[in-house]
């Protein structure tokens, strides 16, 4: 649940716009920040909530990028 305050509203008029745009999009923060919640509520307002429109791949300190590529290969087909 995204409480609206004005960073958070900003947050996500930035982050529609980017991807209305074709953008690509990195967010970045600490682990708890809303970074999820912000692009599940983007999602879940234009009605692409879930696969194949939203994925969601969890990013740690283990994962290299030829992991990364094989978890998005392998959620992609």
């Amino acid at each position: 649940m995204l409480i609206p305050v004005a960073s958070t509203l900003s947050s996500l008029r930035r982050l529609a716009l980017a991807v209305n745009a074709g953008c690509a999009v990195l967010l970045e923060g600490p682990v708890g920040s809303g970074k999820t919640s912000l692009v599940e509520c983007l999602s879940a307002s234009v009605g692409r909530a879930s696969s194949p429109y939203l994925l969601k791949i969890q990013l740690g300190d283990q994962m290299d990028s030829k992991v990364f590529l094989v978890h998005l290969y392998c959620s992609i087909t």
